[in-house]
């Protein structure tokens, strides 16, 4: 098909006046970041833009326009971790380009390079034998009553009542290391978690009796302040985890805490 002159200028005029031409990646990630800042985006949503999309933006320096999805695809595909993590990568970046379009930074109307890369799937396991059966009937995230109390009894009291309210209450992990003692509501039985700690949003946690017993024990004068006030984020709450492990007062073959991250 022959494109008239005609043709070429109304589309030009319907669609190219629209792209904003020339733009670089890092100005178009500037103007995302302050998009989120505007929204009033929580810290959490905030750290995982930066996290997906700030790497992205670092490895694919120059003009947004110029990017292929060959070369985003190349990019996933280098990252570690399961389909999940690259998942993860990838979403973002889709978000980040679905953003420059509706910006004009990138043309309506075409799919964006992004869109068109691969959504991972992990390999299924093949069970060849039995005891590679049983072996997957194991919990592997879920201690049992003993060996929670063989980590509480190894930790150190500055750790253990962080330990102990995040493992009978269901509070987040990144909840936990935003808690403050005037949040624990004992009189009333439950944990106040309010919008600026909570990751969602403000809701009550219910104090069940083990914990309220536990935290009966405590004196007031460590009942001030921040409950974790030795943790500066969340993951630093794995490595104090695996260090009580290592003290001779727990002899256990339990797992390393998995208490990091965003659960």
């Amino acid at each position: 098909m022959v494109l008239s002159f005609d043709s070429i200028c109304r589309a030009r005029n319907a669609h190219g006046q629209r792209v904003r031409h020339g733009a670089t990646i890092e100005s178009v990630y500037g103007e995302y970041l302050e998009h989120f800042v505007k929204r009033g985006v929580g810290h959490y949503h905030l750290r995982d833009v930066k996290r997906y999309v700030g790497n992205f933006v670092a490895a694919f320096p120059g003009l947004i326009s110029a990017i292929q999805t060959t070369a985003i695809d190349a990019y996933l595909s280098r990252l570690g971790g399961s389909a999940r993590n690259k998942n993860n990568h990838r979403h973002g970046i889709i978000a980040f380009c679905n953003f420059s379009q509706e910006k004009g930074f990138l043309p309506h109307g075409i799919i964006h390079a992004a869109s068109a890369t691969t959504d991972y799937r992990d390999a299924r396991t093949q069970i060849s034998f039995e005891q590679q059966a049983i072996d997957l009937l194991q919990p592997t995230d879920i201690y049992s009553p003993e060996e929670m109390r063989k980590i509480l009894v190894a930790a150190d009291d500055s750790l253990r009542a962080t330990l102990e309210i995040k493992a009978f209450s269901g509070v987040r992990t990144e909840e936990i290391v935003r808690l403050w003692w005037v949040m624990v509501a004992e009189a009333e039985g439950c944990l106040k978690v309010p919008d600026a700690v909570g990751k969602i949003s403000a809701r009550r946690v219910p104090l069940l009796p083990n914990l309220q017993t536990r935290l009966a024990k405590y004196s007031a004068e460590l009942k001030r302040e921040r409950i974790s006030a030795d943790l500066p984020s969340a993951n630093s709450l794995t490595p104090l985890g695996r260090a009580s492990l290592r003290r001779p007062a727990c002899h256990t073959s339990a797992r390393p805490p998995t208490f990091g991250g965003s659960g």
